[in-house]
């Protein structure tokens, strides 16, 4: 679905992170299209280890809490697929801006989170260039979005 709103795909590599299981498993299929794709996939430790047992290679690099700089990932692209209560604090949005990937692809299921976040991703440089709702769930109130963000400047 990114590929018909008009996603680029990166020039480099991905970096997933994911928390649940059961999220993982869904951004399972997404990181093998973009392997297959020749594109190197970087992943916090834990998700790179539930990629692997599922096929995936994937080099998993140290928790978010590390500088960037520290992390030497050259990933130009974030998937990230929080819960329901978004990324939550300011400081996480900072964490995931200071890689300076080029875009972030932000799948919500609340569109009020997602707006929130996006305020956050605005003041570290990053805009909304679409959002895609996705009705996964039909006769419920339930939607899923899929929002990229990119650098300004990029």
């Amino acid at each position: 679905s990114m590929i018909s709103v008009g996603f680029k795909l990166p020039k480099k590599g991905v970096l997933f992170s994911v928390g649940t299981v059961a999220d993982k498993a869904e951004m399972v299929g997404v990181a093998a299209a973009f392997a297959k794709m020749g594109f190197k996939i970087f992943s916090t430790e834990g998700t790179a280890e539930f990629f692997k047992e599922n096929g995936v290679k994937a080099s998993g690099v140290a928790k978010l809490k590390v500088k960037s700089e520290e992390l030497k990932v050259n990933a130009d692209l974030i998937v990230i697929d929080p819960p329901r209560a978004g990324l939550q604090t300011e400081k996480v949005v900072a964490m995931i801006s200071e890689f300076g990937c080029e875009r972030i692809v932000y799948v919500s299921c609340d569109p009020a989170t997602l707006a929130r976040d996006c305020k956050w991703f605005a003041e570290f440089g990053y805009r909304v260039v679409s959002v895609q709702p996705v009705d996964m769930f039909p006769h419920t109130f339930h939607i899923e979005n899929v929002c990229l963000l990119e650098k300004v400047g990029s």
